[in-house]
């Protein structure tokens, strides 16, 4: 098991690469989130690990707060983490704290952005993001 230091060790080397690649979420089309949809989980190895940060004009979702942004499913499995997707990376697919990826896979949404904020052994945190402009606009 990692220890707590060795996860953010992880996070933050992944946010300053991220941050030196210019890596930002991964915004899902609807032809992708079709193909998750009928059970192929392909599109989520576009998911980037960006850690902690942030990229220039997007902003983190906050799934507690607010529910239903963007269509994203506020459901007992993100309650329990409300800022994230907690999620199942073991592939082992048990039922536990962290959701499974099939279950990820069917609340992603088109038109939002997705990225691993924290890696541990057997699970991840993805958030949800979306461009700030997007905000902008739908106001």
């Amino acid at each position: 098991m990692l220890s707590n230091h060795t996860m953010h060790e992880i996070t933050n080397a992944a946010a300053d690469l991220a941050r030196r690649e210019r890596k930002v979420p991964h915004i899902f089309t609807a032809p992708e989130v079709a193909v998750l949809n009928s059970g192929h989980l392909t599109p989520l190895g576009a998911i980037p690990f960006i850690g902690n940060y942030i990229p220039a004009g997007w902003e983190r979702l906050d799934l507690e707060t607010e529910k239903n942004v963007d269509g994203i499913a506020h459901d007992q499995s993100v309650r329990s983490m409300p800022r994230h997707f907690f999620v199942d990376s073991s592939g082992c697919d048990k039922t536990g704290r962290a959701m499974s990826d099939k279950r990820f896979a069917e609340l992603v949404k088109p038109g939002v952005g997705y990225a691993v904020i924290e890696a541990g052994e057997f699970q991840i945190c993805i958030g949800a993001f979306r461009p700030a402009s997007a905000r902008k606009q739908a106001a």
